[in-house]
C-alpha cells in the first residue's frame, strides 16, 4: 500500500519527512504546503523542479536555518493551535 504523507508544520519537520520518503520503498507523493519550502527562514530554501525536490548532499538534515530570521518570524507569545510558549526559557510545548 502507497503512503503519501502530510506535513503543513514547516521547513524543517518537512526536511525530515523527505528524507524518510526517500528511503520508504512504498512512498508514493509527499503533501506540503508552500510555508513547508522555507522561504525566508532556510537560507537556501527547497526548489520544485518538474514536482520533484531533490534530497541535499549536506550533512544532517542538510539545510541551513536563517537563524536571524527565525528569530524574527517565529515569537510564540500565546497558545496557538496547541502549541504553548514558556516565557521563562523561550521554549515552545506542542500539544
Amino acid at each position: 500500500m502507497h503512503i503519501m504523507p502530510h506535513c503543513a508544520i514547516g521547513p524543517v519537520a518537512f526536511t525530515s519527512c523527505l528524507h524518510v520518503d526517500a528511503i520508504a520503498p512504498n512512498f508514493l507523493i509527499q503533501e506540503q504546503v508552500d510555508s513547508c519550502l522555507g522561504e525566508g527562514l532556510l537560507k537556501h530554501p527547497w526548489r520544485v523542479k518538474d514536482g520533484h525536490i531533490l534530497l541535499p548532499s549536506e550533512p544532517g538534515l542538510g539545510i541551513d536555518l536563517d537563524e536571524r530570521e527565525v528569530q524574527r518570524k517565529c515569537r510564540y507569545t500565546e497558545e496557538l493551535g496547541g502549541e504553548y510558549a514558556y516565557e521563562s526559557d523561550g521554549s515552545v510545548a506542542d500539544w
